[in-house]
């Protein structure tokens, strides 16, 4: 708790805290906030997360992350009564009782910028955001889509005494209707390039904006190629210069609408995608955490190559795998980049079992990893991007890790071809695991001076470097 004076908080992770107002900060003084993760944290009455109120308090928030905050009444993440900046920052997955799933304003002049709001809920109105009396909010390049309550899923307007102003934003998708304004006075100057799917709040657009779902870290939203939203608002005084990655803007003849700049490729259809089909794993274009900071406590991947990231997945929509849900989830990690041919190994601070969910299929597909205990942890080796998910298991995992090969050299850009139906090994000259086809064209992942380790399909394992034909970079 803060009051007076001025409270920073800058590279910090507050999960599983508790607090009458304020599950995790309660603060009556000038606050700055910056690179934090907020997960977890109750309050019994307002401010899931943060409650920042008094005579000179205000909130200056960038760059942070709140998933699965709740609150008993208001607030689900944040309650403020005070003039304030939130920019660059995630909402998902926070609940409140009665009204704001996510965000909580009264009576206070407030700016939202580059926000992502998403599956957050309030059992009465305001899924993602509540207006209270005299709120006076700028809102540019937000998306809000996913977002739950009885009134105003995406945001709720209650008072004629409040002044909001929609810029270059994107509310879709939520149940409960994108916007409610109870007052019925919105007016179009007051709404400007915004999209609001179902038509509400005077918008500027409607209809489907072709949203893809969320990805990345920070959390995002990015339209689809060929969505409305792309290059839509004028580059302009109301045009950001980043998104809420960091990435400049405009990506092209003019800005995009929401928190995202640019777009992705739409997934074909599962009936033209035929059996599944091993694709590049895409890099984001900012790094978020790497793999070697800001992980949750007992959680550990090992070795951390350069180019490899991770975010830590906090609810069932990010797992996005409904049988995975059903099993009751533990804990889960999202890694993509490179994970080196030589594998990477990941440990969990609990006791279960572990599962990949193999990002180069789509949709991704359950992989059973040999898990074992190291140190009272229980880990597993990936050799590809994914999601690790830590599932509850009766007993627990061997006290033995799997043999790997310490001499081995990790591979790029090589190819093998088979000359005959080869066994394919857990490890060298180890196991039979299965077979690998002739004739075959795989990627080699690492290799020995006598095996490779090759991608059959999906499956990795070791094949005899004596019956293939290597081409490209093989050495």
């Amino acid at each position: 708790m803060a009051e007076g004076g001025g409270l920073t908080i800058r590279d910090s992770i507050f999960r599983d805290n508790q607090g009458s107002l304020g599950g995790a900060i309660k603060s009556e003084a000038s606050t700055t906030i910056s690179n934090s993760r907020f997960s977890s944290n109750h309050t019994t009455s307002e401010g899931g997360a943060l409650w920042i109120r008094g005579p000179f308090a205000s909130l200056t928030l960038t760059n942070s992350i709140f998933t699965n905050n709740s609150a008993d009444r208001a607030g689900g993440a944040i309650y403020t009564i005070v003039n304030g900046t939130v920019r660059n920052s995630v909402f998902a997955g926070n609940r409140a009782t009665a009204f704001g799933g996510a965000i909580y304003i009264l009576r206070q002049t407030t700016t939202l910028e580059n926000l992502s709001l998403y599956n957050n809920q309030a059992n009465e109105e305001g899924g993602a955001i509540y207006l209270d009396q005299r709120a006076l909010v700028n809102i540019r390049h937000v998306t809000a889509t996913g977002n739950r309550a009885p009134g105003g899923g995406g945001i709720q307007i209650t008072s004629t005494e409040s002044a909001r102003f929609f810029v270059n934003s994107v509310f879709a998708g939520n149940s409960g209707g994108d916007c409610s304004d109870k007052t019925g006075m919105i007016a179009a100057s007051q709404v400007t390039n915004t999209w609001i799917q179902d038509g509400s709040c005077n918008a500027t657009f409607s209809g489907d904006p072709m949203l893809a779902p969320p990805r990345g870290s920070p959390f995002y939203m990015p339209p689809y190629i060929g969505s409305p939203l792309v290059d839509a608002a004028p580059d302009d005084s109301n045009c950001l210069d980043t998104d809420i990655r960091g990435v400049e803007r405009p990506f092209g003849d003019a800005c995009d609408i929401g928190a995202y700049e640019g777009a992705v490729a739409r997934p074909k259809p599962k009936s033209e995608r035929g059996s599944p089909a091993i694709l590049p794993t895409p890099i984001p274009p900012t790094p978020p955490a790497t793999c070697e900071t800001n992980l949750p406590h007992g959680l550990t991947v090992k070795p951390a190559y350069a180019g490899m990231q991770c975010r830590e997945i906090l609810t069932d929509q990010a797992i996005g795998n409904d049988a995975i849900v059903a099993e009751g989830w533990l804990a889960a990690l999202d890694i993509w980049g490179w994970v080196g041919g030589a594998g990477t190994e990941i440990c969990f601070n609990q006791n279960g079992k572990l599962v990949l969910l193999d990002a180069a299929t789509a949709p991704r597909t359950r992989v059973d990893l040999a898990t074992y205990s190291r140190d009272s942890r229980t880990c597993a080796r990936i050799y590809r991007t994914g999601t690790v998910v830590l599932l509850p298991s009766a007993g627990s995992p061997p006290a033995v890790a799997p043999r790997t090969a310490p001499d081995s050299r990790d591979l790029r850009n090589c190819m093998v071809v088979t000359t005959a139906l080869l066994n394919l090994r857990a490890t060298p000259a180890g196991q039979v695991i299965g077979y690998a086809p002739y004739p075959a064209r795989l990627t080699a992942l690492a290799r020995t001076d006598d095996w490779f380790r090759v991608d059959n399909n999906g499956e990795d394992g070791w094949i005899s470097a004596e019956y293939v034909e290597p081409e490209g970079n093989c050495d």
